[in-house]
């Protein structure tokens, strides 16, 4: 079973709830880390992959069904990022049933805090102002993490999901000039 492993913070916002240390996942991308944030007085759920520090962005209103919104965000990013449908549902079923816990990897951690700290400072930015979360998990996809070997977290997501892995440039999408990393 695999988990949804929740910052204090988030913990706090989803009630006492006595949190159980689920066995070990069988999804590719591993765990996911979830933190409560404020971004221009939005709350948000900042979500990454323990394995590719994959990013996914949701409005944090109803964190009652917040297992539910993170597995629809899950897999609309998935296949944004070019995740064929086959793996896509594979990895969905994997993820289910989803386990709130706490978190264990202070290098997760440490990502999904400088994950924070981008995201904020690209909102206070002036040319940041229109921003959504999917502009914001498009970004974070493309930040080359010192974890991942300097690699982007879309390239490794791709890579560990059996997709052809492209070298995104730039907030446009890639294309058949980019150069691909297999």
């Amino acid at each position: 079973m695999n988990a949804l492993r929740c910052t204090a913070k988030l913990r706090r916002r989803l009630g006492p709830e006595e949190l159980a240390e689920p066995g070990p996942g069988k999804a590719l991308l591993g765990d996911w880390y979830a933190h409560l944030l404020t971004v221009d007085r939005q709350p948000l759920v900042l979500a990454v992959s323990e394995r590719s520090l994959l990013a996914v962005v949701l409005p944090a209103r109803d964190l009652r069904n917040l297992a539910r919104h993170f597995l629809r965000a899950v897999r609309e990013r998935l296949v944004r990022i070019g995740v064929e449908e086959a793996a896509v549902e594979k990895e969905m079923a994997c993820l289910q049933p989803l386990a709130f816990a706490a978190t264990r990897s202070r290098s997760v951690l440490g990502s999904l805090n400088e994950f924070v700290f981008q995201l904020k400072a690209r909102a206070a930015h002036p040319l940041g102002r229109d921003w959504t979360p999917q502009s914001f998990e498009d970004e974070l996809g493309e930040v080359p993490c010192s974890p991942l070997g300097y690699d982007h977290p879309v390239a490794v997501a791709r890579r560990l999901l059996g997709a052809e892995a492209t070298v995104l440039r730039g907030p446009w999408r890639a294309s058949d000039s980019d150069e691909t990393v297999h």
